[in-house]
Order: C-alpha cells, then structure tokens, then sequence
C-alpha cells in the first residue's frame, strides 16, 4: 500500500503554493491629474510588494482651445507652459479583509502605499501662424503667453518635441484603497480599487503661466484597474 500513498503525498506537495513564489502584474490609475501605468510585484505569502508607476501629470483647470480663425488649426492649451509626467517607485502592503482561495471567490483588501516622487516638466512648443508673400508659414516655438497673440497659434507640437528640455523636482507621497479581486484562475487575478492619494513635491511645479494656479501638493481620488499573475 505504501507504494500507492507516497505518490499521492508528492503531487500533494507540488499542487500547495510555494512561499517562495512571486506574484506580479500591471495596473493602470485614473486620477484628476491625469493617468499613470504601473508594474507591481511581491512574494505571494507575504502581504509587503514593490510598485513602480509613472504617467501624464495635468491639471484639471486647463482649457482646451482650437483657433477656428486658422484653417487645419490643432488644439492647444491656452495658459499652459509645460507638460508634465511623474514617476514613483514605492512599497505597497495588502491588508486582507477576505482571502480569495478559488475561481468562484471574491478577494478585498485594503492596500497602502508609500513612495517617492519623481515629478518632470518640460517646455510646452507652439506652431506659431506667421503670414508671408507666397506661403504662409506655420513657425515652431515655445509657447509664451505673455507675449504670443492667441489667435496666431496654430496647435500644440508634439511634447516629444521639447522632451530634452526639462528639469526635475522631488516629492514623496501615499496612497489608501480598498480593491476587489475576482478571477477565472486560481493563479490569476483581475483586481478593481477606490482610493485617495497625495504627493508632495518640494517646489510648485510649473504647468501654468498663472502661478497661483500651480501647485505643489497634489491630492487626488482615483480609480485603478489591475490584474497579477501567481508566477
């Protein structure tokens, strides 16, 4: 009889999850200023991982124009001088309310993160309309508002235009939601969170030409949407 229990209690052991198996996946935030992708990993028998996120940062107050004046106009931001984008390396920890053990189980958790802030900004350019003899001429600028007539700008270029031209501020910051995590694998999840986050910076960034309406702390409700495979 020996013979046919010792095979069973090995392929028990292969099918219960090792303590040294990671679990990874993606995610993607949605935020009052703006969106951000992020990849996350953490052993699966323990409840602190690392996360690393980055994305477009704008302000909610910007207003999106098109000169109907120029034929074949793009759109531009009217009064913002840099774009803006962050990076954020932290460390997250899931506090599990309920444990999703199979396919037909709903996990939720409260997850917490706290992490540095990269913050960058880079000169916004402009096509600048400029009227000439045989052609006219569209001429590629940066963006002044203080002296650029609105009703000669002809779009916003490419921010990969200017992308070289930028500088970098520092910040920490956090977040708390509370995520559903559903699945048609046992190894793989699809998760759903709320939450409410904050980052400061150490100086304003600078989008706006106003600079009351720039900012250095930036807290935000967002919506997340990820999913993570046992590996």
């Amino acid at each position: 009889m020996l013979w046919l229990v010792l095979p069973g209690i090995a392929f028990a052991q292969l099918n219960e999850p090792s303590p040294s198996r990671m679990q990874a996946g993606m995610a993607f935030s949605l935020r009052q200023f703006g969106w951000d992708v992020a990849a996350h990993a953490k052993p699966s028998a323990r409840t602190c991982g690392y996360q690393l996120s980055g994305g477009l940062l704008r302000d909610p107050r910007e207003i999106l124009m098109i000169n109907e004046r120029l034929p074949g106009s793009k759109p531009f931001r009217l009064g913002k001088i840099n774009h803006g984008m962050w990076f954020r390396p932290g460390v997250t920890r899931v506090f599990e309310m309920g444990r999703r053990r199979s396919r037909s189980d709903l996990g939720v958790a409260f997850v917490s993160d706290v992490h540095a802030t990269f913050a960058y900004h880079w000169p916004v350019y402009v096509y600048m309309y400029r009227p000439a003899p045989i052609f006219d001429l569209y001429e590629l600028k940066r963006y002044e508002p203080e002296i650029d007539d609105s009703y000669m700008i002809g779009g916003m270029a490419s921010p990969l235009a200017s992308l070289v031209e930028g500088g970098w501020i520092p910040g920490v910051g956090a977040s708390l939601s509370v995520r559903a995590e559903w699945g048609n694998y046992r190894n793989m999840s699809n998760s759903l969170a709320i939450g409410a986050s904050i980052d400061a910076l150490a100086s304003k960034l600078p989008l706006m030409q106003n600079p009351t309406q720039n900012r250095s702390v930036f807290p935000a409700l967002f919506v997340n949407f990820a999913f993570a495979l046992d590996l």
